[in-house]
């Protein structure tokens, strides 16, 4: 697992990443320009999905066709089975409801992307590998479905409420701003930049306060919480 997120595979993934922010916010300019109605949460959505899957198989989900309408669904799907499990896991009388049925489903599906990848993959011996490539090594461990299924989703909604609570609070989007431009001028913000902008985090922390993308746990954590 710890090769997953390694310092090194974030920084290789850094251009994937700048390329999907500046591709939605093209999209958002085009749209603004020509007084187009959009959907940002939809457009958020499209952007965490595009990352994800770039960085995870090399594959943008809204532009290769069948392929990566199935990749997304998938993902989709594993999302909507993982909250059934963690809902029977909140809910005691129904945790073996969760673990059981909604839990073989969940594995179904993610075994599912694993094979497809794992078949592509064959035989492939090269430095440059991708997530997916790590995460095929690593599947034996629970945690790196919980990234590959959790971060799509999860990070969208953040983005969203983020987005919603500096509408609602014009002064301290103004205030936002500011520090931005201060600091980064009128270029794309980078993430090297972010350790520059206090308010910046502070807003990010706040949101995840407010409206943390997971909001429940289980019986068996808050026990030992508060034990």
């Amino acid at each position: 697992m710890t090769q997953l997120l390694s310092p090194k595979q974030i920084e290789r993934s850094r251009a994937i990443r700048h390329a999907e922010v500046a591709k939605f916010l093209r999209k958002m300019l085009e749209s603004a320009t020509s007084k187009e109605k959009v959907d940002v949460g939809a457009e958020l959505m499209r952007l965490t999905n595009n990352s994800i899957c770039r960085m995870a198989m090399s594959t943008s989900c809204s532009e290769n066709g069948e392929e990566a309408e199935k990749i997304r669904e998938l993902v989709k799907e594993s999302y909507e089975l993982a909250a059934k499990v963690c809902f029977g896991d909140v809910l005691g009388p129904l945790k073996r409801l969760g673990s059981g049925f909604y839990g073989k489903q969940l594995m179904g599906v993610t075994m599912g992307m694993k094979r497809e990848q794992r078949a592509e993959r064959e035989g492939w011996d090269r430095e440059d590998k991708d997530l997916m490539d790590i995460l095929l090594k690593a599947y034996q461990d629970d945690k790196a479905e919980d990234l590959f299924i959790g971060g799509t989703a999860t990070t969208a909604e953040a983005m969203q409420w983020a987005v919603a609570e500096l509408i609602n609070h014009p002064d301290m989007f103004n205030k936002l701003r500011v520090e931005i431009k201060s600091v980064v001028g009128s270029r794309l913000v980078e993430e090297s930049d972010v350790g520059n902008l206090p308010y910046l985090q502070a807003v990010i922390k706040e949101t995840l306060r407010l409206h943390p993308p997971v909001p429940l746990s289980t019986r068996e954590r808050a026990a030992k919480l508060v034990k």
